[in-house]
């Protein structure tokens, strides 16, 4: 079966859920594999990027930062990842971690709410939010390779990563699923 007809097959079977409104929707994607939950979560990924060209394009400095990281393969990060209804700059999943890279606007009181309710969300579901000035990028690069190296940035054993992903697979899906009709 190819990776079509498989999400094709997702997608009709989904629809017929999302059209019973008995149907507890969270507790049906609980039933489904990671794999499934990848293949939706990609559809709702690309819709969501389409929607919300505006949210996200890269600063200079996010990009510069992304670059350095992806010359260290060895640490497996996500640009531009969303979580739910947010676009967050940089996502580690095998350590938890968003690094959201912030540039003046975010000192204006409205953002800065904003940036708040993200965070208590995120932590919400397990995961630690740091956040970084624009100037201070290689500092946290520096901090990051530094802590996960000495052990003060704990790394987040196979099962828990893959419950983390799990989690954030079904809340995106859920608080976007209108998005997989398009």
């Amino acid at each position: 079966m190819s990776i079509y007809e498989i999400t094709e097959g997702l997608l009709v079977e989904l629809d017929e859920v999302l059209q019973q409104s008995s149907t507890n929707e969270e507790a049906y994607f609980q039933t489904l594999s990671l794999e499934q939950l990848e293949i939706l979560y990609s559809h709702v990924s690309v819709a969501l990027r389409r929607s919300h060209k505006f949210e996200t394009i890269t600063t200079l400095f996010e990009h510069n930062l992304r670059i350095y990281l992806k010359s260290l393969s060895r640490y497996q990060f996500y640009s531009g990842f969303w979580i739910g209804r947010h676009c967050v700059d940089l996502f580690f999943p095998r350590y938890g971690l968003i690094a959201e890279v912030d540039g003046g606007i975010h000192n204006e009181e409205i953002k800065m709410r904003k940036d708040e309710h993200r965070d208590v969300y995120f932590n919400d579901m397990g995961m630690v939010v740091t956040h970084i000035e624009n100037e201070k990028i290689w500092d946290f690069t520096k901090a990051f390779l530094t802590g996960v190296r000495d052990g003060s940035i704990k790394q987040l054993d196979s099962r828990s990563t893959k419950k983390l992903m799990r989690a954030i697979y079904i809340k995106t899906i859920v608080r976007n699923k209108e998005l997989l009709r398009t």
